[in-house]
């Protein structure tokens, strides 16, 4: 059974029950159009990492945070495809996840294509 072993959950709405990692249908669907728009233009994809401290890899190297880790092996496949691709971890301590999420645009840029929390 695929649907057993799919890293992501699609579901059609977000008051849909499930855990763990999962988008809505609608967002997956205008990924791909981002995605296939970035081929197009060879226009840089970025990745951007939101949230706590924790993710944003403190007490570690900043080069082995989760992002940056993503970034090394995605670059790669992305330049295959004629895309630049950057990774950038804007995940930081000190507030809580609110107000980080109500400044989005403002503290990670209207820019970005992707942002994992």
């Amino acid at each position: 059974n695929r649907a057993k072993f799919a890293p992501l959950l699609v579901k059609d709405s977000i008051g849909q029950k499930g855990g763990g990692s999962w988008t809505t249908k609608q967002s997956l669907e205008r990924s791909a159009r981002r995605f296939i728009h970035h081929i197009m233009t060879g226009d840089t994809f970025k990745l951007t990492l939101g949230g706590h401290s924790a993710a944003a890899g403190h007490g570690a190297g900043f080069n082995q945070s989760y992002i940056i880790e993503a970034g090394a092996v995605l670059e790669p496949v992305f330049a295959h495809l004629g895309v630049e691709f950057r990774a950038y971890n804007f995940a930081q301590g000190g507030m809580g996840t609110l107000q980080q999420a109500l400044a989005g645009m403002d503290l990670r840029g209207k820019e970005t294509d992707w942002i994992m929390w």
